[in-house]
């Protein structure tokens, strides 16, 4: 596969992805994001009965 070939195969693969967008909230002047994210890994961690 030559250099141009393997340049127009990526190009095709990113026009075929979508993309994804995260929104992050604003509130109090304040990302609550971290907060979301924080949750989430203490809710991940507390169902596998991971001790850290």
């Amino acid at each position: 596969m030559s250099r141009e070939d393997y340049q127009q195969k990526l190009a095709d693969e990113a026009r075929v992805q979508p993309q994804t967008h995260k929104k992050m909230y604003k509130s109090k002047k304040r990302w609550v994001i971290a907060g979301m994210t924080a949750l989430a890994v203490e809710r991940t961690m507390k169902d596998s009965d991971l001790r850290v």
